[in-house]
């Protein structure tokens, strides 16, 4: 994948990981019924086939910004922010939800029993979204690492609309046991450090039951005993703490240890937010094998700093280890195997201001900002709800960093590269790319009507983390089947889908949606309807090499065998598979040239006509 596509896909999971929530902003006095936007198009009122709840509908990018007439009171003159929270399962409203807004302190609000909450800021500044709770669901904790919200406040202006989702906790069932035998009232812990989701005592029979979550560790008080739970499956646990011990203390690669530290910088001061790695001696922390697996791994060996700048992490308790601050050298230490405690010291952290706005030069009032570290490093993920589209990072460890800005419904912006320096705030101006116009008919392949209610929808950039919504833009066409889509962003293998209860989907590929315009003809299909696109009719995998050749297709008559390497299309050498994808599909009646290489070593030079291709489950 290209370098532009990974900031792509970086910025769009970004978005609502910032939130552990996403958000949508729209006016909270629009009308039941009416049309609303989504994506830059008008889309149908509820009832339309296969629209979403209304409140899903909503458009993604707006933000409703309301200014205090003038000659108020000074009170009015505060800024509010309102929403809803909600269960990311069900929609459903949580009822007696608590916010938490930080500036010189906490700052709680309740949710009612609509799940609405409304917090007006005591003073103008920029508020972080630090903690969202209720029983029986997940927190939304920002001292986990899951990203930042900001909220800036400013006199006059208010922001509505605003909707915070969590995930609902997984029960989690088990037994505890020592040599065969139950253990009682032993405490089984749902959670990591002092963040704790879930807790339980035993019963006699040794038996619990807890609700848990897959991001965190289930694990037993004061025991070894400890235990990661994939998101899927059933969530059940049989442990007996002496077999456990007997297999770590026999195993000297499973020998542990808990170190804890500080991360102070040259001033002393506390470094909060700030990754640490935990690595064996012999690790070199520069290998980019190494990062990657660093990077990747939410494991033991893996922390993220507190406000305190305080970290623990598990180490070696017979060898040697390194600590340090990735993409900081000079923070590296050696800790031997009896230390339990270490400082770090990074150098005094830079800052990046800047603003977001769009191709027509105005601010954008909602959008997230993500730096990639050119270098080995953390990233930083932040996200902002500001009415001037201004932004203000701070205590960025001293890097070069890509940075790239996105907004909920638009493509996001070019990266732009900034040196962040001690001691320094670095400016930077990030326009979000204007992406295409998709305009088109959606009709009925064998009666040549028009669909009412089609369904057009742009790809998701990748799939967004832990319990974030997964936003999506579209619009369903009128009841003449014309439609109007904007602010799409297509690369590599991406398209839009458009669908219809009772027919086949339609995958609309890049060079489809390039046209000035399109006119889709959708398959009446049975109950499992399924997929169709314009295509030659072979599969390929990742070399290039064809896995698939539907019998009755274009590729099949042209003699296209499995085994077939793919060296051109159209004159030119695939970057990838991906590119490849997007060069084969496209418009139904128009003509590819395909070049292959056979298993024999001997050279297929063929022209394709596309036809309607059916995708294979």
């Amino acid at each position: 994948m290209s370098r532009r596509r990974r900031s792509i896909a970086v910025v769009a999971v970004l978005l609502a990981a910032a939130l552990a929530a996403w958000w949508w902003l729209a006016p909270e006095d629009e009308p039941d019924g009416g049309p609303v936007e989504a994506g830059g198009a008008d889309v149908a009122p509820a009832g339309t086939p296969r629209a979403e709840p209304r409140e899903t509908r909503r458009a993604l990018e707006r933000v409703e910004v309301v200014s205090t007439p003038a000659g108020t009171g000074a009170g009015e003159q505060r800024s509010t922010f309102s929403g809803r929270v909600t269960s990311q399962d069900t929609g459903a409203p949580i009822p007696g939800a608590t916010v938490t807004f930080f500036l010189d302190g906490a700052h709680d609000v309740l949710a009612d029993a609509g799940g609405a909450f409304r917090f007006q800021a005591p003073r103008p500044g920029t508020y972080e979204l630090r903690r969202i709770a209720a029983a029986g669901f997940v927190p939304y904790d920002s001292e986990q690492g899951a990203g930042h919200l900001r909220f800036v406040a400013r006199p006059g202006v208010s922001v509505g609309g605003i909707q915070l989702e969590l995930r609902p906790l997984r029960l989690c069932r088990g037994t505890v046991t020592r040599g065969g035998h139950p253990v009682a009232g032993a405490r089984v812990r749902c959670g990591r450090r002092e963040h704790v989701v879930g807790e339980a005592l035993t019963a006699g029979d040794g038996t619990f039951e807890l609700g848990c979550d897959s991001t965190v560790v289930l694990s037993v008080v004061g025991e070894r005993a400890r235990r990661w739970f994939e998101g899927n499956g059933e969530c059940r646990w049989e442990v007996d703490l002496e077999r456990d011990a007997r297999s770590v203390e026999g195993d000297p690669s499973r020998r542990s240890r808990t170190l804890t530290g500080r991360v102070v910088d040259e001033r002393s001061r506390p470094v909060g937010g700030v990754i640490v790695w935990c690595l064996g001696a012999d690790a070199d922390p520069a290998n980019e094998a190494v990062a990657r697996r660093m990077r990747a791994w939410g494991g033991s060996r893996v922390d993220r700093t507190d406000e305190d700048g305080a970290f623990e992490c598990q180490v070696s308790a017979s060898d040697e280890s390194r600590v340090l601050v990735p993409g900081v050298p000079s923070s590296e230490q050696r800790v031997s195997a009896t230390a339990d405690r270490v400082t770090l010291v990074i150098p005094v952290r830079g800052g990046l201001r800047g603003s977001v706005r769009d191709v027509d030069d105005r601010p954008v009032p909602a959008f997230g900002i993500a730096l990639q570290p050119a270098a080995a490093g953390a990233g930083y993920e932040r996200a902002f709800i500001s009415a001037d589209g201004t932004f203000e990072i701070e205590d960025i460890v001293a890097n070069r960093y890509e940075v790239v800005a996105a907004r909920p419904g638009f493509p996001p912006s070019p990266p732009a590269t900034v040196d962040i320096r001690p001691g320094a705030t670095a400016e930077v101006t990030l326009i979000l790319r204007k992406g295409l116009t998709v305009r088109g008919t959606v009709l009925d392949a064998v009666t040549r009507r028009p669909i009412s209610g089609a369904r057009i929808s742009a790809p998701r950039l990748g799939r967004l983390p832990g319990p974030v919504a997964d936003p999506e833009v579209f619009v369903t066409a009128d009841a003449y089947g014309r439609f109007e889509i904007s602010r799409v962003l297509l690369e590599g293998a991406s398209s839009l889908t458009v669908s219809a209860p009772g027919y086949n989907d339609w995958v609309l590929g890049i060079r489809e949606a390039e046209l000035e315009e399109v006119t889709v003809e959708l398959t009446p299909a049975a109950v499992d309807a399924g997929t169709e696109f314009g295509g030659v009719g072979m599969g390929m995998n990742g070399q290039l090499f064809v896995t698939l050749v539907h019998p009755a297709g274009p590729a099949a008559r042209a003699g296209i065998v499995v085994g077939d390497r793919i060296t051109r299309i159209d004159g030119r050498t695939p970057e990838d598979l991906e590119d490849a994808i997007s060069r084969i599909r496209g418009p139904l009646g128009t003509q590819v040239e395909i070049q292959l290489r056979r298993a024999d070593g001997g050279v297929l030079d063929t022209r394709l006509r596309r036809e309607r291709i059916a995708a294979v489950p």
